[in-house]
């Protein structure tokens, strides 16, 4: 367990590496420049609508956009209203008709490993539904913005 002094040691030294980068939302201080959060405001307009999959919320804050569906996280191999949520999700893109998708692939393997490391990954709808209706515009390190097919 970490003391109170050592804690203190690990925040000084975070907030000695963070460097500030500038947002549409104002000015943060981060340890490392964030290319997914350039190609974000690249391609979508302050207010514009992406999906981010499987769960990164503070994207949608920091680059001013809007989440299309009412859920910002999801969780694999969840059994309670898992197809419900899934179905509404996949009926908002379509209804909404969401330009671009920010997936990112490595979360799935390092929650799969973590929640259920014996089991493999339940893919349900989403997934296969993103490869089908998305195409890949910029990729880095196992993470895609896709946009949608016309």
């Amino acid at each position: 367990m970490l003391d109170h002094s050592r804690i203190m040691r690990i925040l000084l030294l975070i907030a000695l590496v963070a460097r500030p980068m500038t947002t549409r939302v104002g000015e943060v201080h981060v340890a490392a420049y964030d290319p997914v959060l350039t190609a974000i405001d690249e391609h979508v307009t302050p207010g514009g609508e992406i999906f981010i999959y499987p769960y990164s919320p503070m994207y949608y804050f920091l680059s001013a956009t809007t989440n299309p569906t009412r859920y910002s996280a999801f969780s694999y191999n969840f059994k309670v209203g898992s197809q419900f949520v899934l179905d509404e999700v996949v009926r908002n893109l379509d209804e909404h008709r969401v330009k671009y998708v920010l997936w990112d692939k490595t979360m799935e393997v390092r929650v799969g490993e973590v929640l259920s490391p014996s089991k493999p990954l339940k893919r349900f709808i989403i997934a296969p539904y993103l490869e089908s209706h998305y195409k890949p515009i910029w990729t880095h390190d196992g993470i895609l913005l896709m946009e949608r097919n016309k």
